[in-house]
């Protein structure tokens, strides 16, 4: 499953779900339409006063989704340099498996610290 030579690593695309027509749209719209619904101005509402739970739950979580702001916020925040040798990051550049393994060999005592911590916690 190695990468092909010469490959580079794939690279994160952030999507940007609030320039769509459909989020902006919601996004202009959601607290008027809930207020119309609660006021039963729509029919087919069932007793015509309460917007379900799961449905204003959907829209929030939908509003959210992908804005930075509102993802892992309850996370507290760590942060590691890894400094690595001008001949090492020639090959981590070019060869998408080469940096891999680098980031295994960095990340797996975080790995091994944050499983036994968990599992001391669940104990």
């Amino acid at each position: 499953m190695g990468a092909h030579p010469g490959s580079k690593p794939k690279l994160y695309n952030p999507r940007y779900p609030e320039r769509s027509l459909l989020y902006r749209t919601i996004a202009e719209h959601f607290e008027t339409w809930l207020e119309l619904a609660s006021a039963g101005q729509f029919d087919g509402q069932g007793d015509h006063h309460t917007v379900r739970s799961y449905v204003r739950q959907a829209f929030r979580k939908y509003l959210e989704c992908g804005i930075f702001a509102h993802v892992l916020t309850h996370l507290p925040v760590r942060q590691w340099v890894l400094s690595v040798p001008k001949r090492l990051r020639h090959f981590m550049q070019r060869d998408g498996a080469v940096l891999n393994m680098v980031l295994r060999i960095f990340l797996r005592p975080r790995w091994i610290r944050q499983a036994t911590s968990h599992s001391r916690h669940w104990s």
